[in-house]
């Protein structure tokens, strides 16, 4: 199997544990799962938080993957990590638009999902890679 199949299939493992883990931990609040994150971040858009919708660029990236779409997946891994490092700001921007912000911690959840991104980044990057060599020969 090419290498860039191994890396989607890390990186679909990183995700699927990332729902399974805490992603957020604060005071006054339970921990946060994954899925907890996935099933409620959808709406955040209102409060001007985009990184929820790092998750369907990466599965998007994934497939295209899967598929040899190389160039078309690393855009859209890029894409999700760009919307993925702006939880970092999320606090911020929510305050901005008028949202009451808890005290909270990115866990370890939080750090697998940004793996599962970067494994997609290095899988479509293998595959631009080995298609280049390639075509070299």
């Amino acid at each position: 199997m090419p290498a860039a199949r191994w890396l989607i299939l890390a990186g679909l493992v990183l995700f699927t544990a990332s729902l399974l883990l805490p992603a957020v931990d604060g005071a006054g609040f339970p921990a946060q799962s994954g899925l907890d994150m996935l099933q409620r971040g959808a709406g955040a858009w209102r409060d001007q938080v985009y990184a929820w919708y790092a998750n369907p660029a990466l599965g998007v990236s994934l497939l295209a993957c899967w598929f040899s779409r190389f160039r078309t997946a690393l855009v859209m891994a890029a894409l999700a990590m760009l919307l993925a490092l702006s939880s970092f700001t999320a606090a911020t921007m929510a305050e901005n638009a008028g949202r009451s912000v808890p005290e909270f911690s990115f866990a370890i959840g939080f750090y697998v999902w940004l793996g599962a991104i970067l494994f997609a980044v290095l899988a479509a990057a293998s595959g631009i890679y080995k298609v280049s060599v390639t075509a070299r020969v």
